[in-house]
């Protein structure tokens, strides 16, 4: 008790990038600061709003350059999400759309 705690490091991203930071405000700034992070956002957006993993055809790439169009408004990309084919439509086991 007492003693200090270090709170620097280096955050490995799947990118290859390294984000180095002393605080966790560091930290944060250089996760926000990474492509890595957009990619990851619209990602996990996708598959929480369809309940299931991306799969062909869910225009995954098309969100991503949407989102980084957007400034990265998050707002922007829950609309697109919500707008997107994959959502409005239900795919059939066999792939087609309803």
């Amino acid at each position: 008790m007492g003693k200090p705690v270090d709170s620097s490091g280096v955050a490995n991203l799947p990118s290859g990038t390294q984000v180095s930071f002393k605080s966790a405000l560091e930290l944060i700034d250089g996760l926000a600061a990474s492509p890595d992070l957009a990619s990851c956002a619209t990602t996990n957006w996708l598959r929480y709003a369809l309940g299931r993993m991306e799969a062909q055809g869910d225009d995954l790439e098309g969100l991503r350059q949407r989102f980084a169009g957007a400034n990265y408004d998050l707002r922007r990309l829950i609309a697109d999400v919500a707008v997107s084919r994959s959502f409005t439509h239900r795919a059939l086991s066999n792939g087609e759309a309803l």
